[in-house]
Parts: structure tokens; C-alpha cells; sequence
């Protein structure tokens, strides 16, 4: 008896032995592949962060799962926090019960959409209660069984602010000609399309070298901010005004006659006049009017050389006129009938 409990115990000792090396081997291969996955986790939010676009990605029901340290940044809270808050909280408050709607219609199944404010701006909002302007890509994926969103975010405030400065002016931060040309071109082919009329008035600024060359180039430039404030209190909402260059000014106004347009100048002239009667160095205005119906073929080019002539017959005349390029039509037309 005894003889069989010491094979008993020399057989369990054999086993372990073998068993020793096994469990450690399994162990190994174990911490091996953990370890293996931990990189991988750590190279996929290596990759996840080092995307200059915010990503998030929320469940089937909203609710946050992840965020990038971008999409953190952009919101102002921490990643505690996000995994907190519903996709919805980013919205303002008046849209989120839509959404809710909408985006359980797009997760229904997988499907991508994108949302640059082509149409209508896409704003987001921050911890701090302000709006971002955003552009944003949104995915429904299948993983497993469940649906998830994932979205791909562009903040737009330095495109903007970046835009803004190509197309303003330094000086009187309106627009400036190379923007002007693009929205005069714009303006044009609707003009063309809906067959409607509309105005451009070039504005000069009456002896403005003698002021520039007399006083120095600080009373130039303050003359141009002041030019530049006044024509745009003065327009319409619908109107654009621009910094043609140097001295000149010029604006586009959709749906007015030239003999509208008329009317408008010379109350600019008169009322710029009055404005700086007192100044120190008192300024005037010389105004030239094209009227769309007038040009043929209506071009940029061809709107632009009428007012422009217009603009020097203003200068001739003795300055601090408004001159519209219908009457210089209409004198050589009655000369041609002499």
C-alpha cells in the first residue's frame, strides 16, 4: 500500500514537472500577445490623435464612446467629460431634438454623408456656451452587431479668418478688387440669367494726392478708413462695396436703375460733403454710374470702362459731381444725329 502511495506521489511530482513548463509557456504566450495588443492599442490612439481633424465616434444611441485630442481641443472639454455628453450636447439646444430624429434615421444603416456648409453653416458648440463654425464628415458603421457614427470634424475659424484676409482690404477691411472682381463676375450672370438691371458706382476721392503728398500718408490712410466706413453705413445690405485701388472705391448694386442709382450717389456726395465740411482737411467725392442695361455685351470689362469714363467726365466737370454714363451715351447719340 504503502509502495503504491510513494508511485502515486513520484507520478503527480513527474506531472507537475511536466505541467510547470507548459503553464509557463502558455503564460508567456499570453503576456506576449497582451503585450503585442497593447501596442497596437497604443499605435491606433497614436494614429487616432495624430490627425489634424477632430474625430468622435458615439453608439447607436448617441452617446459619446471617443474623442481625439483634436475634437477635445476644439470643444474645450476634457475626454472624462466628452464620454459624458451625447453627440446632440454639441449642437444648440434648439436643434438637438432633430437631430436625435435624424441621426437615428442615418445609423439605421451604414451610409456616409458630408456637411461643409456649402448651403447653410454647421456650428458647433463649445463647453464655454460660444459657437465654432465646423465642417464635418459623418459615417454609420456596422461593428459586430452594434452601429456606431464616426465623426470626421474640420474646424473652420482659421480657413475663415484666412479667407477674410484674402479678400479684404488691409487698410479699410472691406473687400478688396480681387474679391470684388470674383463677386462682380457672380453678379453679372445672374443679372444675365434673370434678366434684371443693376448699378455700379466707381468713387473717387477729389484731391486726395495733394492731401496724401501735404499731410503725409497717415492723413491718407485715415481719409480712406473714413471713405470706406461711410460708403458701407451708407449702402444697402444687398450692396458691395469694395476698395477699387488707390483712391477709388467702387460699389455693386443689384436690382437698382441708373437713375436709382443717381439718386443714391448724389445723396453720397452731398452727405460725405456736409460729413467733413469741418474737418481739417475737407473732402469730396466724384462719382461715376453704369447701369447694366446700358452695356453691351454686358461684361465686367465693359460695366467698369463706362463707369470709369464716367468717373473722369465727374473729375472734368470740376469734381464733387455725380456723372451717369447714360447721358454721355446720349450725347453722342444726338451728335451722331447732327
Amino acid at each position: 500500500m504503502n509502495e503504491k502511495v510513494g508511485v502515486f506521489q513520484q507520478e503527480t511530482m513527474l506531472l507537475g514537472l511536466c505541467l510547470i513548463p507548459l503553464f509557463l509557456f502558455f503564460n508567456t504566450v499570453t503576456i506576449i500577445t497582451l503585450r503585442k495588443q497593447a501596442i497596437s492599442i497604443n499605435e491606433l490612439t497614436a494614429i487616432f490623435n495624430s490627425s489634424s481633424d477632430g474625430i468622435i465616434y458615439v453608439n447607436a444611441s448617441g452617446k459619446i464612446c471617443k474623442a481625439n485630442n483634436v475634437a477635445l481641443k476644439i470643444f474645450g472639454y476634457t475626454s472624462r467629460e466628452f464620454r459624458r455628453l451625447e453627440i446632440e450636447d454639441l449642437l444648440d439646444s434648439a436643434l438637438r431634438s432633430k437631430h436625435r430624429v435624424l441621426r437615428s434615421g442615418f445609423m439605421s444603416e451604414e451610409q456616409s454623408r458630408s456637411l461643409n456648409g456649402s448651403d447653410s453653416k454647421v456650428h458647433g458648440v463649445k463647453k464655454d456656451g460660444s459657437k465654432v463654425e465646423l465642417s464635418i464628415a459623418i459615417t454609420a458603421k456596422k461593428l459586430g452587431n452594434e452601429m456606431i457614427g464616426i465623426c470626421v470634424i474640420k474646424d473652420l475659424t482659421a480657413i475663415n479668418t484666412l479667407q477674410q484676409h484674402s479678400e479684404s482690404d488691409h487698410l479699410t477691411e472691406i473687400s478688396n478688387r480681387r474679391h470684388f472682381d470674383y463677386i462682380l463676375n457672380k453678379e453679372l450672370n445672374r443679372v444675365l440669367r434673370n434678366q434684371r438691371e443693376a448699378s455700379l458706382l466707381l468713387i473717387d476721392i477729389d484731391n486726395f494726392k495733394q492731401l496724401n503728398d501735404g499731410y503725409g500718408h497717415l492723413a491718407g490712410d485715415k481719409a480712406l478708413k473714413q471713405v470706406a466706413e461711410f460708403l458701407v453705413l451708407q449702402s444697402r445690405e444687398s450692396d458691395y462695396v469694395c476698395r477699387w485701388g488707390g483712391d477709388e472705391f467702387a460699389i455693386f448694386c443689384p436690382e437698382l436703375l441708373s437713375t436709382e442709382a443717381v439718386i443714391f450717389a448724389e445723396r453720397l456726395r452731398k452727405s460725405f460733403e456736409t460729413l467733413t465740411e469741418n474737418d481739417e482737411h475737407p473732402l469730396t467725392l466724384s462719382i461715376g454710374i453704369a447701369g447694366t442695361s446700358l452695356v453691351q455685351p454686358l461684361t465686367s470689362i465693359n460695366l467698369l470702362d463706362s463707369a470709369d469714363k464716367a468717373v473722369y467726365q465727374a473729375k472734368q466737370m470740376g469734381k464733387n459731381q455725380v456723372v451717369n454714363f447714360q447721358d454721355i451715351f446720349d450725347a453722342k447719340v444726338e451728335m451722331s444725329n447732327i
